[in-house]
């Protein structure tokens, strides 16, 4: 199993439309097979700081069409970090 946590800071003005989008992401990635879960968070003391966290039984190229057209939106650069389980 891999797990992903993907950290992105939004600019303000562009919450509104990242939102729409990974609306769109979150629905496409959970009907992807090998899909196990996958979630967005938002951070309750920084509400430009918004959290993936999936997981999958290996790994995907869910990323190509949205991803890109997010980091548009950022306001600082984006982290992924893919874990797999060790126990």
């Amino acid at each position: 199993m891999i797990k992903i946590v993907a950290e992105n800071y939004i600019k303000e003005e562009h919450q509104k439309e990242f939102l729409k989008l990974t609306k769109e992401l979150i629905i496409l990635s959970r009907e992807e097979a090998g899909n196990i879960s996958y979630h967005l968070y938002q951070d309750i003391q920084d509400p430009s700081h918004y959290t993936f966290v999936e997981e999958w039984q290996n790994q995907t190229k869910h990323f190509t069409t949205i991803v890109p057209q997010i980091k548009s939106f950022t306001s600082k650069p984006s982290r992924a970090v893919k874990y797999k389980e060790v126990q």
